[in-house]
């Protein structure tokens, strides 16, 4: 994207719950531990992808 001029806008989650965190977590019921994967997963992919990318939304 960035060599064709294209800038990226990251949206974190888009109600797309892997199907392994749906059944480990029932869903979005056990809120606690979903949200501390969320958190984990926003830190890995602000790290890998921080240095290329300006515009981050956590939920669509």
């Amino acid at each position: 994207l960035l060599a064709r001029g294209i800038e990226p806008w990251i949206t974190l989650y888009h109600w797309d719950l892997p199907q392994n965190l749906d059944d480990r977590y029932g869903g979005r019921l056990n809120a606690e531990e979903s949200a501390c994967d969320f958190e984990r997963h926003a830190r890995v992919c602000y790290e890998r992808f921080g240095d290329r990318v300006k515009s981050w939304f956590t939920i669509n």
